[in-house]
């Protein structure tokens, strides 16, 4: 072919290609050699009808497949159907922006909820440190001392147990262990009986 067609644009035609094809050359020179057509000649001779004849032919296919092309497209656009698909992004656009609406007002529930919590604690705190006249922020002591003190107390709670248990034991028959026994015992049985009681 001496173009290709296109959907785009209609391409212009390759003058050399037609020469080649046409031997437009050769065939000039032979017919003016025969002075063909003769000079006074009203009508087209055949070679001028062929370049018409190819010409209007190229056109029409041309144009033929524009069509096909034209119809391909219409095809397409109607299968994504643009205007469903502008239509579900706007609803899908307003569930995301009303999902959103939701969530900051859960969130800012939850926000005035933790601030109100944290007034409260503030207005503990500063009515403890009035009521004790501390004005120092709270501070917490090492894991070592916090582990060395209860260990300390732990061993103290032991003597304590061990020395009233030796001395409220020397009367009875177990001896130590039924010493030990009362002085926990008795603060255990006089909670019993108020917790029964009340």
């Amino acid at each position: 072919m001496a173009y290709e067609p296109s959907s785009v644009t209609f391409q212009d035609v390759d003058v050399s290609r037609m020469m080649e094809r046409f031997r437009l050359g050769a065939r000039g020179k032979r017919r003016g050699e025969s002075n063909e057509p003769f000079s006074d000649s009203a009508n087209l001779d055949e070679v001028e009808r062929e370049i018409i004849d190819f010409a209007v032919n190229e056109r029409k296919k041309s144009f033929d497949q524009f069509l096909q092309h034209q119809r391909a497209f219409a095809a397409r656009l109607h299968e994504q159907d643009l205007a469903g698909a502008v239509v579900d992004i706007k609803n899908q656009a307003k569930k995301v922006l009303a999902d959103f609406d939701v969530r900051s007002g859960q969130g800012l529930d939850q926000l005035n909820s933790l601030r109100a919590s944290f007034e409260e604690a503030k207005h503990d705190l500063s009515h403890f440190q009035q009521e004790h006249n501390r004005v120092r922020a709270a501070q917490s002591k090492p894991m070592l001392w916090m582990a060395v003190s209860i260990g300390v107390m732990i061993t103290i709670f032991a003597l304590e147990s061990y020395f009233n248990g030796n001395l409220l034991g020397q009367g009875t028959i177990a001896g130590v262990s039924s010493g030990i026994a009362y002085p926990w015992g008795f603060p255990l049985s006089t909670s019993l009986r108020e917790y029964s009681s009340g």
